[in-house]
Formats: structure tokens, C-alpha cells, sequence
């Protein structure tokens, strides 16, 4: 087997490049929800925030697993590289096709009103065009050509922000909000495949029976995975519109979009990690629980204060993106919170057993998480409404790291449960001190409250050796060699 050369690649580096393309696709993305959000209103925002649940839920069924399998073995050995590409573009499609129109028949026999049903049938496009794009990703993401990916989310981003601006001065409509979603995912693909085609991954497409059906079954713990994990981040809100309505799920969905976008960074540094893991693995092995150690503890330095920064700041960051009409949502924000600081954690121990070749570790994890989420969303919802979906994404959450821990623990690779415990504590100490300046900051301007608060939270993870000085060599672009 030939390791691919991007074991030497720099994980910072990498980490900027997904950070970029994170900023494209989630932070702008929030700005596009932000603007449609103030010009629908809660109700017609439920309803296009109802529709997006609904078809991520049906959507994760044309994953099948196939792109976090594809990013493992194309890191590992890239010259199985064109045939996952024809292999993985052509089952994708085939798959997002029939899952769109099983989606749109499921909103019809569930009865929903015919405008949600409307709504839901337009994103069935976007089901469709999604599925390359991600894919797409997961194939630079394999070969550490993050730049890429970074190039088609802003190319994605950008249109629907521009697009996005200029529905709010029409008449609001959730369809027209749809159809701009489904148009900007179509720029994303195009972008990508001329991306690939000037690189070493030429673009293809193959509609060969027998290996689509070989390429499922090698990717079936991970398709599993992430159909499990899909249901429980969105069912709540499918629940939720039947309890509540749909302003009901307009207050749950700012917030929660609002979380998934702060994330951004965590999401780019857990991408960025897995494949230089899974390289780790089979080409190192006894460097892999220093490597995991220092991942985890990167992942600490970043989830809490995201996550406490929203404890603090909630009302008025609520107020400034989607205005008064969404007041609520600060408090639905503040639970989610929590999610926001157990989600990133969540992340990294899973890419870990991905990459060591235990996916059914993670796919046993995400049952857990949604059995539990199921379990409080049922209890909760009729009770507390939007505020019983959030909780029940919390209790996930909580369910799902503390299996993920108990497995770590116990494996060869396992990392030192005190070391992880001071970390996850200067951490806590060092945000709250941040928060601390930047209110102090914001009496005098907001800009100087976000440099206090940033210039404060850096300098304490050095004092309280969070950040030692082999990881400030790494943040200037030392190689993986250097890494443990």
C-alpha cells in the first residue's frame, strides 16, 4: 500500500483551508438564514426551516457512508482514486434521486399542507446536487486538497448570500428561498468537477452494478452512522411542527442554525485531522494516542469557548441576525449551547475510531444518541415546545460522548483521562475570564470587546500551558513529523 504524501502535509494548514471553506458554507450560510429569516418572519421561516429538516433527514439516505469511506482509503493509497470517483459520483446520484422523490411522497402521505409539500419537493433538486458536491469534498479532503473545497463553498456561499439579499426585497416566499438553495448547491458541483478536472482526480461517472453494490457493503458502518446521526439532529424538528407549528420551529431553527454555524471551526479541524489519523494508523501506529491526545485537546481550546461565548452573548446576537421577531429564540439558544461544546468533542473521538477501522463503534454511539433524543423529544416537546427539541439534542449529545469515552478508554490507544480532564478545565477558566474582558470591552466599543476578549483568552491558554510550544511551532505550519 502507498501512503498517500500528504502525511506530510501541515494539519494547520489544512485546518485554515476547511476552516475557509467552513466560513463559506456554514457561517454564510447562517447569513443567508439570518436574512431569510427577517423576511419570512417566524412562521414562513418554520415552514422553510420544517422543509430543510425534512429533506436533510431523507437525504442522508443517498449518503450511504460512501464519502467518509472514500476520504479513509483515498488518504491511505490514492491511486484507487479514479474508481471511487466514477464509482461514488454515479451511486450518488442514482441513490439522491430516488430518495428526493421518496421524500416528496412521504410529505404527501404524512399530509403535509401543500405549500410545505411544495417547498419540500423543490429541495428534493438540492438532495440531488448536494450529494456530489459533498462528495466532491470528501475526495480533496482524502487527497488534503482542502483549498478546494474551500473554492466551491465560497463559490456556494456567495450566491446564496447575494441571492439571498435580494428576496428580501420581494415579496417573502419559503419556494423562492428553496429554489435559491437548489441553484447555488448546482454552482457548487459545477465548481468542483472543473476543480477536479485540473488536478489528479479527473472527474467521472460509472453506473457499474456490481461494484456500486461492493462499495455500499465496505461502506455500510459508516452509511449507518450517518443515517442515525442525521435522524436525531433533525427530528425534532419534524416533531415539533406537528406539536408546535411552524413558528415553533422558526424560533428552534435560528438557534440551531445559528450554533451549527459558530461550529465551523471545530468542523473544519475534525475534517482536517481524519485523514492524517487514518494514515496514522496504519503507517505508525504507536504515534497514534499522542497525536489523539493533542487533537482532543485542540478541540477543547476551541468547543468550550464557542459555547460559553453563547451562554453569555445569546440576546443580543439573536437580536442583531434575525431582529426582535426572534427574541425567543435567545433563550433556545442558550440550551443549545451545551450542544455547541459537546458536538465538537462528540467529533473527534468518532474520526478516531473511523479512522482506526471501528466504525461500528461510532455507528452503536449515534443509535445511543438517538434512542436518547427520541426519548426526550417525545417527553419534551408537548411539554416545553421548542425548548424540549433543544434539550433533547443536549441529552444526545451528552449520551453519545460519554459511550464514545468509555470505548476510548479501553482501547490501546487510549488517551490519559486527567490529562483530558485539566485541559477541558483551564479551558473552562480561560473562557470565562475572556467573556469577563470582552463585557468589559463591549462599554466602551464592540470591536474592542472582541479583541479584549480574544486577546485575553489566548494569552491565559499559553499561561495555563493549554497551547505548550510544539504547539505554537505546529500553528506555524510545522509538518505532521513534528506533530508528536
Amino acid at each position: 500500500m502507498r501512503p498517500a504524501s500528504g502525511t506530510q502535509r501541515s494539519v494547520a494548514s489544512n485546518t485554515a483551508y476547511l476552516a475557509l471553506a467552513d466560513v463559506a458554507n456554514k457561517a454564510m450560510s447562517l447569513l443567508f438564514f439570518a436574512v431569510a429569516g427577517r423576511s419570512m418572519g417566524p412562521d414562513k421561516f418554520g415552514l422553510f426551516s420544517f422543509a430543510v429538516a425534512f429533506a436533510a433527514m431523507g437525504s442522508v439516505f443517498s449518503d450511504l457512508g460512501i464519502g467518509l469511506f472514500a476520504t479513509r482509503e483515498i488518504a491511505r493509497d490514492r491511486s484507487i482514486g479514479r474508481v471511487l470517483i466514477a464509482d461514488g459520483i454515479g451511486l450518488r446520484l442514482a441513490a439522491s434521486f430516488v430518495v428526493a422523490l421518496l421524500t416528496v411522497g412521504a410529505a404527501i402521505l404524512l399530509r403535509y399542507p401543500h405549500d410545505t409539500v411544495q417547498v419540500v419537493a423543490v429541495l428534493g433538486g438540492y438532495t440531488v446536487v448536494n450529494s456530489v458536491a459533498t462528495y466532491c469534498g470528501s475526495l480533496f479532503q482524502g487527497v488534503q486538497l482542502n483549498a478546494l473545497t474551500a473554492v466551491a463553498r465560497f463559490a456556494q456561499a456567495g450566491s446564496l448570500v447575494s441571492g439571498a439579499l435580494l428576496l428580501s426585497r420581494s415579496t417573502p416566499s419559503p419556494i423562492l428561498y428553496a429554489t435559491l438553495y437548489v441553484l447555488a448547491g448546482t454552482l457548487a458541483v459545477l465548481v468542483s468537477l472543473v476543480l477536479m478536472a485540473g488536478r489528479s482526480l479527473p472527474p467521472g461517472i460509472s453506473f457499474h452494478r456490481q461494484r456500486w453494490l461492493d462499495l455500499c457493503r465496505r461502506a455500510l458502518p459508516f452509511g449507518t452512522t450517518t443515517v442515525l446521526v442525521s435522524l436525531y439532529y433533525w427530528n425534532g424538528s419534524v416533531i415539533l411542527s406537528k406539536i408546535s407549528g411552524n413558528a415553533a420551529v422558526g424560533v428552534l431553527g435560528a438557534a440551531q442554525r445559528l450554533m451549527v454555524g459558530v461550529g465551523l471551526l471545530s468542523a473544519a479541524f475534525a475534517g482536517a485531522v481524519y485523514p492524517v489519523l487514518s494514515i496514522t494508523f496504519v503507517s505508525d501506529r504507536h504515534r497514534l494516542p499522542r497525536l489523539l491526545a493533542k487533537a482532543f485537546r485542540y478541540m477543547v481550546a476551541i468547543s468550550i469557548p464557542i459555547g460559553v461565548s453563547c451562554l453569555a452573548f445569546a440576546g443580543p446576537v439573536i437580536a442583531l441576525l434575525y431582529g426582535p421577531r426572534f427574541a425567543e429564540a435567545a433563550d433556545i439558544l442558550r440550551i443549545l449551547a451545551w450542544w455547541g461544546m459537546l458536538m465538537p468533542l462528540n467529533a473527534i473521538l468518532a474520526i478516531y475510531f473511523l479512522a482506526a477501522n471501528r466504525a461500528s463503534v461510532v455507528t452503536k454511539q449515534a443509535g445511543i444518541s438517538l434512542a436518547v433524543n427520541l426519548a426526550v423529544n417525545v417527553f419534551l416537546i408537548p411539554l416545553w415546545g421548542s425548548a424540549g427539541a433543544a434539550w433533547g439534542l443536549v441529552a444526545a449529545e451528552v449520551a453519545g460522548l460519554g459511550y464514545l469515552l468509555v470505548q476510548q478508554l479501553k482501547s490501546q490507544d487510549r488517551i490519559r483521562l486527567v490529562d483530558a480532564a485539566r485541559s477541558v478545565g483551564s479551558v473552562v477558566a480561560a473562557s470565562a475570564v475572556a467573556v469577563a474582558a470582552a463585557l468589559a470591552g463591549f462599554r466602551t466599543h464592540a470591536l474592542v470587546g472582541i479583541v479584549f476578549g480574544l486577546g485575553a483568552y489566548v494569552i491565559l491558554l499559553r499561561l495555563l500551558n493549554v497551547v505548550d510550544p510544539d504547539d505554537m511551532a505546529l500553528l506555524r505550519g510545522v509538518t505532521l513529523n513534528h506533530l508528536v
